[in-house]
């Protein structure tokens, strides 16, 4: 049966350095339902378990923050959750593979193909894409790459890791698992000058700028471009923010991804936009990357494969977004994040997800003809709340992202002595020695 043609999704421009993307509408034939409830996406699960927190009574003792779940505490239906089964002949891969093999450059490729690597956030999640992507760097596998996507956290680590400084994931574990970055108790607030319980100007302007300093020129005249993700309040859609002219811009560009509303304080107004937190409609930005004309992609997950949800957890986070997430500029962008987030009954996850089976860039609309490749951390190391402050809890979450792409050069047969930049024995050696406190 033929399949029917790609929809290329609409765009628009708003000025030089912002896309916008309208809501892909098809009717495939093909689509098929999976047996499970869908994946959650992560600013709705954040957000519900931010709003019951900080309604909550006190807790009986005093911890450091969710923790990750040990084996006989997790829920059944994530025990039997199965690891990613890597599927080593994807087109991703093969593109990935030969690119590595020639040496090929950023700006001086020999082929027509555009290799988007799309990065998710996730709150104190982003340690496992942070994790992958200074993988990614010490393997060498960073210049076969022509773009960066990223969304929220992931947008972050997407600057550490174009600038080249590998320790920038540390910012998790050893700058910011702390009550000046996350306190749920100042949702409560109404003093003047409290800051918003996610304190992006303690993470942004403090950690940032004098603590981990990040290379800003570094990423502004990195030959692979990031591309970071917000959503507008004004076109409703996300944009992609791109083409920085200067510090300001980037960081106010990182500061509108990261913006949860009301947890993060008001909306970012950036570009002629108001802009909020990437995650209200794509926490994932896989589409935001097709759109901007990737033909492949490799996608860097920090939520498990297959994580079920109860009717009840949904009916709970419907109830938590409109009472206490709900200011009134959100409301338009939430009935239209509905209609972005589904496809043919299928949440923005389980789309991912298909990317798994066979020919999915012809099956699918929503993929228009790119080949897109995910990659799910195991769920006995990254089930975590994204508002997790444990650090033991997020250095592992680092090591499962390092996992997941280390375990993906080994099964995919990826030549990575071969490839510009680090190789394996370098790797080896830089995992076993100390990071060092301060990066240079």
């Amino acid at each position: 049966m033929a399949c029917p043609p790609p929809v290329v999704p609409d765009t628009g421009r708003t000025d030089a350095h912002i896309h916008t993307s309208a809501s892909h509408a098809s009717s495939n034939p093909h689509s098929q339902s999976f047996d499970e409830e869908g994946a959650d996406d992560m600013f709705t699960a954040a957000m519900t378990e931010a709003a019951a927190a900080a309604t909550a009574s006190p807790p009986r003792a005093k911890n450091r923050g969710p923790t990750l779940l040990t084996r006989n505490d997790r829920p059944r239906q994530l025990q039997r959750d199965m690891a990613q089964q890597i599927p080593t002949a994807h087109e991703a891969l093969e593109l990935l593979r030969e690119r590595l093999s020639s040496g090929s450059m950023p700006s001086q490729r020999q082929d027509p193909f555009k290799l988007g690597l799309v990065v998710e956030g996730g709150g104190m999640r982003g340690c496992v894409s942070g994790g992958a992507l200074q993988a990614i760097g010490d393997l060498g596998l960073k210049n076969a790459f022509d773009a960066v996507y990223g969304s929220s956290a992931g947008a972050i680590n997407g600057t550490y890791f174009l600038s080249g400084q590998r320790h920038g994931v540390d910012i998790y574990h050893k700058h910011i698992a702390s009550t000046e970055f996350i306190d749920l108790k100042r949702l409560l607030s109404s003093k003047p000058g409290t800051p918003a319980a996610l304190n992006l100007e303690f993470l942004l302007d403090e950690v940032m700028e004098r603590v981990l300093p990040l290379d800003v020129d570094a990423v502004l005249e990195s030959p692979i471009p990031l591309k970071v993700i917000a959503s507008s309040l004004d076109s409703l859609s996300p944009v992609l923010l791109e083409n920085f002219e200067s510090k300001h811009d980037l960081i106010e560009s990182l500061r509108a991804s990261a913006c949860v509303p009301k947890v993060a304080g008001t909306p970012v107004f950036h570009r002629d936009h108001r802009l909020v937190d990437a995650a209200v409609f794509e926490a994932v930005p896989f589409r935001s990357a097709i759109a901007d004309g990737c033909t492949h992609a490799i996608v860097l997950c920090t939520r498990p494969l297959s994580k079920k949800r109860s009717r009840f957890g949904k009916v709970l986070e419907a109830t938590i977004k409109r009472a206490v997430l709900n200011p009134d500029y959100m409301q338009d962008a939430w009935a239209a994040s509905v209609e972005y987030l589904t496809m043919n009954g299928l949440s923005h996850d389980e789309m991912l997800m298909r990317a798994l089976e066979k020919d999915a860039h012809e099956r699918y609309s929503w993929f228009a003809g790119a080949h897109v490749l995910p990659l799910y951390p195991d769920p006995s190391s990254s089930t975590f709340s994204p508002l997790c402050t444990d650090v033991e809890t997020l250095r592992t979450g680092v090591a499962e992202g390092r996992r997941m792409v280390t375990n993906l050069v080994k099964l995919a047969k990826l030549p990575v002595e071969s490839a510009n930049g680090s190789n394996i024995s370098t790797f080896k050696r830089r995992r076993e020695q100390p990071a060092r406190k301060v990066e240079e």
